[in-house]
């Protein structure tokens, strides 16, 4: 993909823009790695590029991914997984700071509740959810040593 266009979520995406930099960062040598870049705001746009040939590559993450090819199966069909980057912990749900203990274990109990709720089920995969997983903010941390990993190979930027 050396001197293609890639198509990217935005600057701020880890799925869409940190995760791909940091896989391409060794393979630039410190020097630019795409010919030309397109900014599409999001997965499904970034598909949706590709798949018309406006773009060579794009990074999506695992769920959006998946859902196209439950969903959107004709956007997906032309597409092809090349490689996987590395793994990071997905979005957190999170509430305002000031909630305190109790607060957030109510809140909690009532998403598992609802993810577990039979009437529910069909939701559930149509949205490929299995649940929720309670995470320390160190698992993060991998999220930034992945940037930092690319900013320190000379490849500060994706584009």
């Amino acid at each position: 993909m050396r001197g293609r266009r890639v198509a990217f979520n935005g600057d701020g995406s880890q799925s869409g823009y940190s995760a791909l930099r940091a896989a391409v960062a060794p393979l630039a040598e410190g020097d630019r790695f795409f010919a030309d870049s397109l900014k599409s705001g999001g997965h499904l746009a970034s598909m949706e590029l590709v798949a018309a040939g406006t773009a060579d590559l794009a990074a999506v993450d695992a769920v959006c991914w998946g859902l196209a090819r439950r969903h959107r199966p004709e956007l997906a069909a032309p597409l092809r997984v090349l490689c996987r980057t590395a793994t990071t912990p997905g979005l957190p749900l999170i509430t305002a700071a000031r909630r305190d203990d109790g607060e957030v274990a109510a809140i909690r109990a009532a998403v598992d509740e609802t993810l577990a709720d039979p009437a529910l089920a069909s939701a559930r995969a149509d949205l490929l959810l299995q649940g929720i997983e309670v995470r320390a903010d160190a698992d993060y941390d991998a999220i930034a040593e992945m940037a930092r990993g690319a900013e320190s190979r000379g490849y500060p930027s994706l584009i």
